[in-house]
């Protein structure tokens, strides 16, 4: 690896367990490689190695044991030479496990402990020791007590609404494809708000902009909304591409003013326009977006 890398080649820790003695022996294969190229002795974690073997062989741990033999492998040369070559660990010398069980909580701390005092110890990387083992998972906070999320926008921020809905929000999914903080759209949604009662404890997310801060060019070289198509039912920008005045924006904020009048003192999250033509065009016909090569696009 390169400068300031320093590469511990080491098994595979199954704190979930294993439940085939074919993984098994492989497991132990894999180690025999390691030591056979010398990595394991000493630039690996010796003491590591041998609390995680004499944990896992340990006959205490109980299930059948099945005695098997190694088969060639095709593994490289060493850790720092990529040749190919034939390696056999050979057959080993008493029974193996057939499976091995998940660690429990004192058998994990035992093993991961052990491998970050001597990663402490020999590379200085200064790890947390000990680290939580705790397995109490706390139940995730229920979406009512997080408040509800409304989403007021175009389809992009639909995307978003349907994002946080799948991760266990409670979403009131108001935007619509090409919406735009006209007046008779932003009466209905004040009607919605004012209807949901809304707390302190619920956020409300608006991208007012993201479909009116953007207009192509007509063949008089005036400013044009983006057209809705009849084939796929997308918005276009036919022509060049035009960035919306700044009295766009300030209609647009004053909009904003009487839904925020329903907010019922929730947090309010406004969204600016993303440049989401700055890299690609908003189809492939090249009538559309057609300044996007120029130098001052």
């Amino acid at each position: 690896m390169g400068p300031g890398i320093n590469v511990l080649p080491y098994i595979p820790i199954p704190i979930g367990g294993v439940g085939s003695d074919t993984l098994v022996r492989d497991m132990i294969d894999l180690d025999c490689w390691i030591l056979s190229t010398g990595a394991g002795h000493n630039s690996c974690l010796p003491d590591s190695r041998e609390m995680f073997w004499r944990m896992v062989l340990d006959p205490a741990r109980g299930g059948r044991r099945v005695y098997t033999s190694s088969a060639p492998l095709s593994l490289p040369a060493g850790t720092r030479n990529p040749r190919i070559r034939s390696f056999m660990s050979g057959a080993f010398d008493r029974p193996i496990p057939a499976a091995i069980p998940p660690f429990t909580e004192n058998e994990e701390k035992t093993v991961i402990c052990t491998v970050f005092n001597e990663l402490n110890e020999k590379s200085c990387v200064g790890l947390d020791n000990p680290p939580s083992f705790s397995r109490n998972i706390a139940a995730p906070p229920t979406v009512h007590s997080n408040g509800r999320m409304v989403f007021v926008g175009g389809s992009n921020l639909g995307k978003i609404a349907k994002a946080a809905s799948e991760k266990g929000s409670l979403v009131v999914d108001l935007t619509a494809s090409g919406w735009s903080p006209k007046p008779g759209n932003i009466k209905k949604v004040a009607e919605v708000l004012k209807n949901l009662n809304l707390q302190p404890c619920d956020t409300i997310v608006i991208d007012a902009m993201a479909n009116s801060a953007y207009f192509g060019t007509d063949e008089n070289g005036l400013p044009m909304p983006p057209a809705k198509s009849g084939e796929d039912g997308r918005y276009h920008m036919l022509g060049d591409l035009q960035l919306a005045p700044t009295s766009v924006f300030k209609t647009n904020l004053r909009q904003i003013d009487s839904l925020l009048e329903q907010g019922g003192g929730a947090m309010v999250v406004i969204l600016v326009p993303l440049p989401r033509y700055a890299w690609n065009s908003c189809c492939g016909d090249s009538e559309h977006v057609t300044n996007q090569g120029e130098k001052d696009f």
